[in-house]
């Protein structure tokens, strides 16, 4: 990527517009459906009439790069063509890319009332874009056309505009061939996954026993932490290094993995790795930009969770075909995530009495806990009307029966690897984004607390470079994972050194640990901003805008509780009383680190549109709807499929 729109606005300069809507970077939203390639995405929204310039001032291309670029998407709010009606049936719009006078692209869009699959995105010169080498500006231009292709002037203004804006510039590079001292990289995190019921990190029931067999080929870590309580932010850190207050994706505020960000995926293809990615996350998709990088990203495009059985098959393509040549490869499984669909296998050694019709109701319990329904005022549980005992207990073994079947799949990928004497020559590290809550707290699902099921992370590293069978007990953040493989691997990114210090004495390179969620619960309150540190010992929790038990409003600095993970490793016991002086430390550490992380925050923040919000709460992470960003009226496939 060479330049990026979305985030260079003194990149482009308003040439013509509406004085009530200027052009502005937001979001638009062809269609809500993920199966349509509608979905919402940065763009530069230009209401017709209007024109934009942009500077192409880029270096001159280097030995052996292609040709200068222009990736651009044209496309119209899904709010414009639910305007349309029987009396106001269609809608006529142009998009044009010109160089001083001359057309380089034209296309007209035209919407009709009934037909939703006429609003898509429309790639301007393809899928690989518009040569724009020795070009030094382009003129952006959208119209509103009336029935017979004129241009019209409307009465108010409509949210067209180009999507996904950058110049980019081929880049080849010659592959390297595998071996011992120039590994491959497989990295597998599994979603959803707490470390505490895996029976590798000594949970009673044997849910990972592949995972065992692994951890004797390398290093397990004890106190691996996630940086923050769910998905994007967590898994944004994986790939950038970053914490979550720089890269900024903490939530529908901010939920792209904008190009400036120097990912994992993108420093290894650029030192010959071949790079692919399977995700079985949607939120974790190539329309979020998580594909910077990887020459292939194979995501869930109808917007649901893919379980691994799904797409192992092409794994195995991929690993027969890249056999012999460096490759990195990223699994991201989901098989411990709701829907619980536990392979037959899983669910006869672990859940054999749950009855299958439970499952649907299973499905639907974050819902019914999600705002906190289980709690009382004060703290206590009233689980029961919810879900009764027994219930509770289904779904917890529906959640052991699907960690089981994710780990029957990381066996079945450690058995190809053998098979094609890849071992050898593989750096294979396994880790979760975050855990999940069982109820424990009132709760099932995840991104409500901060508390150790949803934060510690089970994380195993083995292959070339790495020690056999020990147990690291140093304090480790998740984003480390990045720079270490890289430094495995030979390859410069973040500070791998420090890293692989961690890995090979076992001692900590961090004095404290950070994570975060913005869609926290805190006695009583919903969608609060919570921040947790940890020194390995003490572990302080505090609620940004959170409050005491009955407190009208948000408490003064915040509200915290304190924890002595030493006595008290499942944090039952609030101890910010009984030892003050600890809990002020770790509460003004934390908030100065806080402070400086945020200030180095590199991403804008460009806020998720409608149809990323709508996936979120399907999946969990409610709350996320207001008066700017509505839910879907009708989130149907188009034309009701």
């Amino acid at each position: 990527m060479v330049r990026d729109y979305m985030v260079e606005v003194d990149a482009w300069q308003v040439v013509t517009g509406r004085a009530d809507a200027p052009p502005r970077i937001e979001v638009l939203c062809p269609a809500f459906s993920p199966a349509v390639d509608g979905v919402d995405m940065p763009a530069l929204v230009m209401a017709p009439t209007s024109e934009v310039r942009l500077s192409l001032a880029v270096p001159p291309a280097g030995p052996g790069e292609g040709e200068l670029r222009l990736i651009a998407r044209a496309g119209v709010d899904q709010p414009v063509f639910g305007k349309l009606s029987p009396e106001r049936p269609k809608g006529h719009f142009a998009f044009e890319v010109r160089a001083g006078e001359r057309v380089l692209e034209r296309r007209e869009v035209e919407l009709v009332h009934g037909q939703r699959s006429t609003n898509v995105w429309i790639d301007l010169g393809g899928p690989r874009g518009l040569v724009v080498e020795g070009l030094e500006e382009l003129t952006l231009r959208t119209e509103a056309l009336t029935p017979d292709g004129q241009p019209t002037e409307l009465g108010k203004p409509l949210r067209i505009g180009f999507g996904g804006l950058r110049l980019v510039r081929s880049v080849p590079r010659a592959r390297t061939p595998s071996s011992a001292q120039h590994p491959n990289v497989v990295l597998v995190l599994m979603d959803t996954l707490r470390a505490d019921r895996c029976s590798t990190y000594g949970y009673a029931r044997e849910t990972t026993p592949q995972l065992t067999r692994f951890a004797r080929r390398g290093v397990l870590f004890e106190r691996c932490y996630s940086t923050a309580a769910w998905t994007w932010p967590a898994t944004a850190s994986l790939f950038t290094g970053l914490t979550t207050m720089e890269h900024g994706l903490v939530g529908a505020s901010s939920s792209f993995l904008f190009e400036q960000f120097t990912t994992l995926a993108e420093t290894l293809q650029q030192a010959g790795f071949t790079t692919a990615a399977w995700s079985g996350n949607p939120i974790v998709s190539s329309r979020r930009n998580f594909d910077q990088g990887f020459e292939q990203f194979h995501g869930s495009e109808a917007g649901d969770m893919r379980e691994t059985a799904e797409f192992f098959e092409e794994v195995r393509g991929f690993l027969e075909r890249e056999r012999g040549k460096r490759f990195f490869l990223y699994l991201h499984l989901t098989d411990p995530h709701t829907p619980h669909r536990p392979t037959d296998e899983g669910a006869r050694l672990l859940a054999p009495d749950v009855p299958r019709e439970f499952r649907t109701k299973a499905d639907g319990l974050w819902r019914a806990t999600d705002e906190g329904q289980g709690v009382l005022p004060g703290g206590a549980l009233d689980l029961d009307p919810i879900a009764s005992p027994e219930e509770r207990r289904w779904t917890e073994e529906l959640y052991d029966a699907s960690v089981w079947s994710g780990d029957h799949w990381f066996g079945q990928l450690q058995d190809e690897l053998a098979r094609l004497d890849l071992e050898d020559e593989t750096i294979v590290a396994f880790v979760s984004d975050h855990g999940e809550e069982l109820f424990e707290r009132g709760f099932f699902g995840h991104g409500h607390s901060l508390r150790q099921e949803l934060v510690r992370a089970p994380l195993v590293v083995a292959g070339p470079g790495v020690p056999v069978g020990k147990r690291n007990t140093a304090l480790f953040s998740s984003r480390q994972l990045g720079p270490l493989l890289a430094r495995l691997a030979g390859v410069e990114f973040g500070d791998g050194a420090r890293a692989l210090h961690v890995l090979q004495e076992g001692t900590s390179s961090e004095e404290h640990l950070l994570f975060t969620t913005t869609r926290g619960w805190w006695k009583g309150r919903d969608q609060v901003r919570l921040a947790g540190v940890t020194d390995g010992r003490w572990k302080l929790n505090l609620a940004l805008d959170g409050a005491p038990w009955g407190a009208s409003e948000p408490a003064p600095g915040g509200d915290f509780e304190l924890f002595d993970l030493a006595q008290d490793p499942l944090e039952r016991r609030d101890l910010s009383q009984a030892e003050p002086e600890v809990a002020a430390r770790l509460k003004a550490l934390l908030l100065e680190q806080l402070n400086t992380l945020e200030a180095r925050q590199i991403g804008p923040d460009i806020p998720a549109g409608p149809s990323t919000l709508h996936m979120l709460e399907m999946l969990g992470y409610g709350g996320g709807h207001d008066e700017e960003h509505p839910p879907p009226e009708d989130p149907t496939p188009p034309d009701g499929g």
